[in-house]
């Protein structure tokens, strides 16, 4: 059972992405966040409450930093960077609508384990196939 902590904050989003995980994963526990201060809020606490970390982060890299604010441009890195101080094994997905080859350059050096530009969420079996890449075969639903 994998724990996936979700840094999104359009509600939109979240539901697919909920139901990627629910869909690839064998008996998911997903843990959704709209905003990088609860994002962190939650990674510490599953910490504290299981000994480790979450199976895997899924960001987004332009969201607001705390509850009400408006998105920020590449907010995800801070994320990023404060989870890495505390635990550098545990695999993050980054995803950003921003193309921008400086953008992906700082998020690959904060330390994340792969980027996928934004509209892959609409093509699940590239989603899949890049969590594939960077979780165990485990985690995922056996194919019949």
């Amino acid at each position: 059972m994998p724990q996936i902590l979700i840094a999104e904050d359009q509600a939109i989003i979240q539901r697919i992405l909920n139901w990627v995980c629910t869909t690839v994963f064998t008996d998911p526990q997903v843990t959704m966040t709209s905003c990088v201060e609860e994002a962190y809020q939650r990674f510490q606490a599953t910490v504290e409450q299981t000994g480790g970390p979450p199976h895997l982060i899924i960001t987004d890299m332009n969201m607001p930093v705390r509850p009400g604010q408006f998105p920020r441009h590449a907010a995800g890195l801070i994320l990023t960077r404060a989870v890495r101080r505390q635990n550098r094994s545990v695999p993050i997905l980054a995803y950003t609508g921003l193309h921008k080859p400086e953008i992906i350059a700082k998020i690959q050096q904060a330390g994340i384990n792969a980027y996928l530009p934004k509209e892959s969420l609409k093509r699940p079996q590239e989603f899949t196939a890049c969590l594939q890449d960077i979780l165990p075969a485990e985690y995922f639903k056996k194919r019949s």
